[in-house]
């Protein structure tokens, strides 16, 4: 799971993170040179993907409603050995960072710090509507009983109260937190990798996506960045049985 980068026992060797993501959404309408972005990247990434993206615009300019295709395009960055992508996007003028091999947060720290560089320098008044990052972990479980030695007390009592319904297909607790405009969404319990069949495997899912849905200047990034990884880790933390813990370190 994340770590905040300030003391060897925050960080777990063993964090069973299967998908990372770290994401930030500009205003739409920019007019932003994202190929002047790439290239200050290309050092990190073995590749460069350009992909096509179609959509459809109600073009109203004629008087009468008229439907017209549109044709734009992503770069994808890829770094096969590091297991790591980064997607500019602008038909969802939206830059993020994707990866199935987190570590701590050296994982995406020094390609950010290189994107918000090239940000300050050429557009020093940009302006993000929202920031997040998101950790889906998965855990081996072998059954019901096995869920309080991966849980806290608390949160594993949830889950097996969940699983006294019949024919469940998943059995998943959503919860919802505002602390001071930074929000986490928390769900946690059995997503079952068999879905829509009814569970018949325990093992267990925890998604912490902690964001800022706020406007945020490009000098402010990197400190909602770093909150948002403590805060994800503290959830975390919150949320796994302590002995389950010393097992990931």
């Amino acid at each position: 799971m994340p770590e905040g980068n300030l003391e060897d026992a925050r960080i777990l060797k063993r964090n069973d993170i299967k998908t990372f993501v770290l994401r930030i959404d500009l205003l739409p309408n920019l007019a932003i040179d994202f190929d002047a972005l790439i290239n200050n990247l290309s050092t990190f990434f073995e590749r460069i993907e350009k992909r096509e993206i179609e959509g459809v615009l109600l073009d109203l300019s004629s008087g009468q409603p008229e439907m017209k295709k549109t044709k734009d395009f992503e770069y994808v960055l890829v770094s096969d050995t590091r297991n790591i992508s980064m997607t500019f996007s602008k038909p969802q003028s939206a830059f993020w960072l994707q990866s199935s091999a987190y570590q701590d947060n050296s994982t995406y720290k020094e390609i950010f710090d290189g994107v918000m560089v090239a940000f300050r320098e050429k557009y020093p008044d940009i302006v993000s509507k929202r920031i997040g990052m998101r950790f889906i972990n998965e855990f081996k479980c072998s059954g019901v009983k096995e869920i309080k030695k991966i849980f806290k007390t608390k949160k594993a009592n949830i889950v097996i109260s969940l699983l006294e319904e019949k024919a469940l297909s998943r059995a998943i607790a959503y919860l919802e937190y505002n602390c001071d405009g930074r929000k986490t969404r928390l769900q946690y319990g059995i997503f079952n990798k068999f879905y829509p069949s009814v569970i018949n495997s325990y093992d267990l899912g925890l998604d912490i996506d902690a964001y800022f849905d706020i406007q945020i200047s490009v000098t402010e990034w990197a400190g909602k960045i770093s909150e948002l990884n403590h805060a994800a880790y503290d959830f975390f933390i919150d949320t796994m049985n302590e002995e389950y813990l010393e097992r990931l370190k």
